[in-house]
């Protein structure tokens, strides 16, 4: 099994792939109900695995939830197209966000943290005449 999240089934069902909506599998509202999923609009990324209902090889997937809980199957899954009965396995709910994002509160523990505990120690600068002699502070007159 190529990644251990896998083998954990947080829910199993089976449903009907949507023609009109581009490959879409909603979660049934029993299982949504269950697990505490609600609507949102930037939903989490989802681990699971489908097939074909009781059939089949199955696909080790991840998505993007829909605000309304619902998951589009990727294009790499040819043998299922939309009318087909799928079986799911829920696996993983994987909270998103973003990784590039400022950080919330205090900055601690991080390189960042260091350089700001580094500049306190050092004290103020100096020097008072800002960038415009900086070759001559560099490399001497």
């Amino acid at each position: 099994m190529a990644n251990p999240h896998f083998s954990l089934d947080l829910g199993t069902f089976e449903a009907t792939v949507q023609r009109s909506k581009h490959r879409l599998v909603a979660i049934p509202a029993a299982t949504q109900a269950r697990l505490g999923l609600g609507r949102r609009p930037d939903n989490h990324i989802l681990c699971y695995s489908i097939r074909k209902a009781r059939a089949g090889r199955w696909n080790h997937l991840y998505a993007k939830l829909t605000s309304d809980n619902e998951l589009a199957i990727s294009s790499a899954v040819t043998e299922i197209r939309g009318g087909d009965r799928v079986e799911v396995k829920l696996h993983r709910f994987i909270r998103d966000v973003d990784a590039l994002a400022a950080p919330v509160g205090p900055v601690t523990g991080t390189a960042g943290a260091a350089l700001l505990a580094m500049a306190e120690v050092a004290g103020e600068d100096p020097r008072e005449d800002g960038s415009s002699r900086v070759d001559e502070e560099l490399y001497g007159p």
